[in-house]
């Protein structure tokens, strides 16, 4: 009996269905000619995002806290009690199938409040926001914001720090383009008069233009959005503001304090929301219009046991929300904050890494701050990760010496790190120095794990340092996790023809590499939206900035 029961697991729960290569089918896609595109374009991929990740055991972006690993099924399949005496039940439990997500306006559709309930809690945390800093006129920043000066008729800008601290890919993840994630501001006086407020008319319109909204942009011949997700007509993609995993972004708002506002006005309250649902409204509209057709409703009417509602109001989900007092009087109203001063000033500067390159130095006080005061109260991780990250700020200058400094300091507090290895890496790749650059690769690589992103690094340097043999093997280590990555490809077949390879092998690599090589409208239809679209060219700024509305003077 055991025998029998062995062979039947072993046919009935073969190992590919017990990991994440499972899920990369359907949430691992791409466009081209043959789906009706005119060329070649990464779709819908949650697995990339993941593979980079410390859930999936790449410790090389980011020296970060400790994470547990995790694959798919660890998050969207939790154990749960076996409630109808399942005979796989492990100790009274079995895996969930519910595989909860973001989808709570499906939930909706079909009326399952059970699911919609569980799914909101289940989002409720992943990622947070905080009001971390106000810059004046004059350009001071404040940091942390608590307590900001306010100065009647000055115009304030409000730094807000997004993090994506729980969601092992991309949030909001999934076809990014439909997604419909935002932020809220509302700026109050003392009395709780509501002075001016941004993102406040999206819950309602769907396109509030002082909204920060956390999605990506795909683009039409005209480079217009494409709103519906008529995909075929997808040309290139021309930002993404959602956040990969453990990452943060700076999104400013600015503020004009009305000129008229009394001393007894103050302290201002400033409260900022993260909020989320399934889908931006134009699709909604769509499917529901879909669900009222003649199709529509046959298809309503073959799902006997449930009746399927499209046009059921999509249901909102408050991921997090901060709240800070800012002017004279702020200090009797008690913070809203859990993060430790240092880590709010070491993520403010991890937002700023992320910037364009003429801003990037913004980073620095902030980082300065948080190194300051985690060298009083921190542990020797927490003075790693401040440290690191300077590094990381001297790599994007290209300051290589000084990254190396910064880099020696912080493996006094953790040895061995192999972020830190990858960042030397970086800081030679950075200015050149292909040869060290790879050095410092190889010593990183066992931290690797499914990294596509570290193999293209480590592919790069050994090409550039003359080791073609060594680039081809890296280059294809990476495409055994990413396949159609055009920058693999392509030093894939430059290794071949160097390595003297058959002239059909390199053939082959060069004709993989032609399939999916960016195409040169991507650039052009980006440049059209820049110019044609209200907003566009302010989102594609890293830091996009808003404008908060008046309420009244």
């Amino acid at each position: 009996m055991i025998t029998a029961d062995r062979g039947h697991v072993a046919r009935v729960a073969p190992v590919e269905l017990r990991s994440f290569e499972l899920c990369t089918g359907c949430h691992r896609a791409f466009l081209d000619r043959t789906t009706g595109n005119a060329h070649h374009l990464i779709g819908q991929d949650d697995v990339t995002p993941w593979q980079r990740s410390p859930y999936a055991g790449s410790e090389l972006h980011l020296l970060d806290e400790e994470l547990p690993q995790r694959d798919c099924r660890g998050c969207h399949m939790p154990q749960e009690p076996a409630i109808l005496g399942d005979v796989a039940a492990t100790e009274g439990k079995v895996a969930s199938h519910r595989f909860l997500g973001a989808h709570t306006w499906l939930a909706a559709i079909r009326g399952d409040t059970g699911t919609l309930s569980r799914t909101q809690d289940f989002l409720r945390g992943v990622a947070s926001i905080d009001v971390a800093a106000v810059v004046s006129s004059r350009g001071e920043r404040t940091l942390p914001a608590d307590g900001a000066r306010v100065t009647p008729g000055e115009p304030l800008t409000l730094e807000l720090v997004l993090r994506n601290r729980h969601v092992g890919h991309r949030f909001p993840g999934g076809v990014m383009d439909a997604q419909d994630a935002w932020v809220e501001v509302e700026i109050r006086d003392a009395t709780g008069a509501l002075l001016a407020e941004a993102g406040a008319d999206h819950a309602a319109t769907g396109e509030d233009p002082t909204a920060h909204r956390l999605r990506s942009a795909m683009v039409g011949d005209d480079g217009k959005p494409i709103l519906e997700r008529q995909t075929n007509r997808f040309r290139g993609g021309v930002f993404n503001h959602t956040l990969a995993p453990r990452e943060t972004a700076v999104v400013e708002v600015t503020f004009d304090v009305p000129a008229s506002l009394p001393p007894t006005a103050l302290p201002l309250s400033v409260l900022a929301r993260l909020r989320h649902r399934t889908r931006n409204l134009p699709l909604q509209k769509v499917a529901c219009e879909a669900s009222q057709s003649p199709r529509g409703k046959a298809f309503r009417g073959a799902r006997a046991r449930s009746e399927l509602d499209a046009c059921v109001a999509q249901p909102v989900t408050e991921i997090a929300e901060s709240v800070v007092w800012l002017g004279d009087g702020s200090e009797v109203y008690p913070s809203s904050h859990l993060l430790p001063p240092w880590q709010r000033a070491y993520e403010h500067g991890l937002g700023w890494l992320r910037s364009l390159q003429e801003r990037v130095g913004e980073a620095r006080p902030s980082l300065l701050l948080a190194l300051d005061q985690v060298e009083q109260t921190g542990t020797f991780r927490e003075r790693a990760m401040v440290l690191s990250a300077l590094g990381m700020l001297a790599v994007r200058e290209g300051r290589a010496e000084e990254a190396m400094s910064w880099l020696a300091r912080a493996e006094q507090y953790e040895p061995n790190h192999p972020a830190i290895a990858y960042l030397r890496g970086l800081a030679h790749a950075q200015v050149w120095r292909w040869p060290a650059a790879a050095e410092w690769y190889d010593e990183a690589m066992h931290a690797a794990g499914y990294d596509d992103r570290f193999f293209m690094d480590l592919a790069l340097a050994r090409g550039s340092a003359g080791d073609d043999e060594g680039a081809l093997l890296a280059a294809q280590l990476g495409l055994s996790v990413q396949p159609r990555d055009a920058d693999l490809l392509r030093i894939q077949a430059l290794s071949l023809s160097a390595l003297g390879a058959p002239a059909s092998e390199v053939a082959l690599a060069e004709d993989a590499y032609a399939r999916v090589f960016p195409a040169d409208v991507i650039p052009q239809v980006r440049a059209k939206c820049s110019a044609t679209v209200p907003g566009c060219a302010a989102a594609r700024n890293p830091v996009h900035r808003v404008s908060a509305r008046p309420v009244r003077d």
